[in-house]
């Protein structure tokens, strides 16, 4: 008896809980089914496929709704479901377990929320997704293991508030194929710190603070296309931080701080594409790229709308001696300070100007 008490209580305490983690708000959802037919549906519930009618639910919309929590159970056994976006819902939180059993599921869209901190486990049982938008959600620290997806191809952690990056948020991804990291803090370009995706093609690290990227930081990416350093504040590239060769074809170290490219660099690098503009280049490092790009077949990228007022290059010396120009770079940063949005728009794109 006393063991069929226990058992109930468990059981009951289950179900409260279980309960009170899909007590929401009411929320409207968009979806539409495997017949193409779009819905518009109000909840206060976890969206189990009951509440749909089992219908065959092909793609999940909720936008502009209030939803601080995603609770567990939020979305699940949801067989034929292909695509979720959860966009500007006032999301604080997404609870381990939240989306389970969705053996279909490729696309995950969660944009323009207010989530401090992913906790570990928070999207760990989604066994099929390909691409994964996270970008906009005022991220501030991910846990480690926070992620569990084998099969993810293309993920964006953009537009955060992420001081660092950590490769174990995510495991090891052998099928990644893109990262995106723009518009967050990040300062510092850690040693191998993306050894776990060795089929990384693309890689963005733009609009972030980038002052120092350590040596083998892209160790072990021998798939690289492209990888966007652009708008950082890097004054020094080190050969030993690429491997050897490296194959780029698209490379983007344009608006940083780059007085030189190393010739050790040079020499092992092959790339189709160079992007170079708007850095404070010392005019005989310049001429030094200038000629390594007519020898090796490299198109160097210019923007066409460059104004007249900003120079190529800023100090002029009889030789390029891989030296860190302080002053020329600051007064470099001063002549590009003073161009304004309506004289040079192609800059203003994706530059914020401190």
């Amino acid at each position: 008896m006393k063991a069929l008490l226990f058992n109930y209580s468990i059981l009951l305490s289950f179900l409260i809980v279980s309960a009170q983690y899909c007590n929401l708000t009411r929320f409207s959802v968009t979806y539409i089914d495997v017949f193409q037919s779009k819905n518009i549906q109000s909840f206060t519930d976890c969206l189990y496929p009951a509440n749909f009618n089992y219908r065959k639910v092909r793609s999940i919309f909720i936008k502009n709704e209030v939803i601080p929590s995603i609770p567990v159970h939020f979305i699940e056994n949801h067989e034929e479901l292909y695509e979720i976006v959860i966009q500007s819902s006032g999301i604080q939180n997404i609870l381990p377990g939240a989306f389970r059993n969705l053996p279909n599921l490729q696309h995950l869209t969660i944009k323009g929320n207010d989530i401090p901190t992913i906790l570990r486990g928070a999207l760990n049982s989604i066994p099929n997704l390909d691409t994964m938008w996270l970008g906009h959600n005022g991220i501030t620290y991910i846990e480690e293991h926070a992620f569990h997806i084998p099969q993810l191809r293309w993920i964006c952690i953009c537009g955060n508030n992420l001081y660092q990056w950590n490769q174990e948020w995510l495991g090891k991804l052998y099928k990644l194929e893109e990262l995106q990291f723009e518009n967050n803090h990040l300062s510092t370009v850690q040693r191998r710190a993306f050894s776990n995706f060795p089929n990384l093609t693309d890689l963005g690290l733009l609009n972030n603070q980038i002052t120092n990227i350590e040596p083998e930081a892209f160790e072990s990416l021998n798939k690289l296309i492209m990888l966007d350093l652009r708008n950082n504040k890097i004054a020094h590239l080190n050969a030993n931080s690429f491997p050897n060769p490296t194959r780029i074809e698209y490379l983007y170290i344009d608006l940083n701080h780059l007085n030189f490219i190393p010739q050790a660099l040079l020499n092992k690098l092959y790339s189709k594409h160079l992007y170079i503009d708007f850095n404070p280049w010392t005019c005989a490092c310049s001429d030094v790229i200038n000629q390594w790009a007519l020898l090796n077949n490299v198109t160097l990228e210019r923007k066409y709308c460059t104004p007249k007022s900003i120079p190529l290059c800023t100090v002029f010396k009889p030789k390029c001696t891989e030296e860190i120009d302080t002053r020329g770079t600051q007064k470099y940063l001063e002549i590009i300070k003073k161009i304004t949005a309506d004289q040079y728009r192609c800059i203003h794109e994706y530059m914020e100007l401190d």
